[in-house]
């Protein structure tokens, strides 16, 4: 969420063979989405399936599901186990969280995380903060941190009101995950290599309610 920052791996893509969301305008590594560099209209996975990483927990959920920062061109989100109490809500990454400054990018003097929402200025960047680039850094809490990947059969789970076992269950094998997708050009849909990407990401063994990695069951001894 962070501009030139690729959300898949979170190092800068400036500079290098990249492409950009029509929805969501992050900018990714062409190589990490397999996308062609020089798409004009393209865009990621979550997008074409109306989903959104929840800021907070850093799951993917149903964009109907989530509450947007009330920050003009802010795309961070949390979802409705995050969200506060209140419908308005602005993420940490407007305004230092340190001396409470209000952050401008146009002055260069904004820092901030490249996965939670918190942002400070470059003098009051926290000396424990893991420097990604000139303008993010990781927060230590995250060094160790593995996040779930995008999961498209678990948001359409979702949308059908499921709530099954953290264990993913592929009901989309044989199939187009994104069949029913809506794309505004053939250019914006996902390449054969992001589908591959989803239907191994399915197999991973996360869990479906956090950003932790859980071991895959271990296979029943015969006596």
């Amino acid at each position: 969420m962070v501009a030139g920052i690729c959300p898949e791996c979170e190092v800068s893509c400036v500079g290098e063979a990249s492409v950009r969301c029509t929805r969501c305008h992050n900018d990714f590594h062409a190589a990490c989405v397999g996308a062609a560099a020089d798409q004009i209209r393209w865009t990621c996975a979550p997008c074409a399936v109306n989903a959104a990483r929840c800021a907070s927990c850093q799951v993917y959920q149903p964009v109907e599901e989530t509450i947007k920062c009330a920050a003009p061109g802010c795309a961070r989100v949390l979802c409705t186990k995050c969200k506060p109490s209140n419908e308005d809500w602005t993420c940490g990454a407007h305004a230092c969280g340190a001396c409470g400054r209000v952050l401008d990018d146009r002055d260069g003097d904004a820092v901030r995380c490249v996965r939670c929402p918190r942002g400070f200025c470059r003098g009051c960047r926290p000396a424990s903060a893991a420097p990604v680039s000139t303008n993010a850094f990781r927060c230590v809490a995250h060094v160790r941190e593995v996040r779930a990947p995008f999961d498209v059969g678990m948001i359409r789970r979702r949308r059908r009101g499921l709530r099954g076992a953290a264990v993913v269950v592929d009901d989309f094998a044989g199939g187009d995950e994104f069949a029913g997708a809506e794309f505004s050009s053939d250019d914006e849909a996902p390449g054969d290599s992001a589908r591959a990407d989803l239907a191994a990401s399915r197999q991973s063994g996360f869990s479906e309610e956090g950003a932790v990695a859980v071991a895959p069951p271990a296979a029943a001894r015969l006596p």
